[in-house]
């Protein structure tokens, strides 16, 4: 607030000079001492009436502020009652919140699914060893490296 009443009476004192400046050199010498008197005179009066709007803005701005103080020392002030229901009121959101995430811990759910299948197939009454001893015997062969004398498939 002080630079800005500081700088308002910079400006006005400047304004003040630069019109003193113009009516000087327009009128004469007797003329210029009465009429930078009265200018000077309305200057003060100018400056005492922004000192008083610069006084009622700041109490109105302390006004505001002990307001503000005052709504925020209401709204702190709550009774014992009121904090004892909302605590419990608390107490109460929480336990049912550990009761359900509890439960929730021991909830089983799920299906339960039976999958069955038979085969049907024809047993023969009688293998031939020889044959199948030499179907192993060939698939060895194909399987087997080439530096060992097989085909060196691979197997996947």
């Amino acid at each position: 607030m002080k630079k800005r009443i500081s700088t308002v009476l910079i400006a006005v004192f400047l304004g003040a000079l630069n019109l003193a400046g113009q009516t000087a050199v327009a009128t004469p010498a007797s003329d210029d001492t009465t009429q930078l008197r009265q200018e000077i005179e309305q200057m003060k009066k100018t400056i005492a009436a922004m000192e008083e709007r610069l006084a009622a803005q700041e109490k109105t701005a302390q006004e505001q502020q002990k307001a503000k103080e005052t709504d925020i020392a209401k709204k702190d002030t709550e009774s014992v009652a009121e904090l004892q229901t909302r605590v419990k009121d608390l107490s109460q959101r929480l336990n049912k919140s550990e009761r359900k995430s509890g439960l929730d811990r021991l909830a089983w759910s799920g299906d339960f699914r039976v999958e069955s299948h038979s085969i049907f197939g024809s047993v023969p009454a009688h293998y031939d060893g020889m044959k199948l001893q030499n179907l192993v015997v060939k698939t060895l062969w194909m399987m087997s490296p080439t530096s060992q004398g097989g085909l060196g498939m691979a197997f996947d």
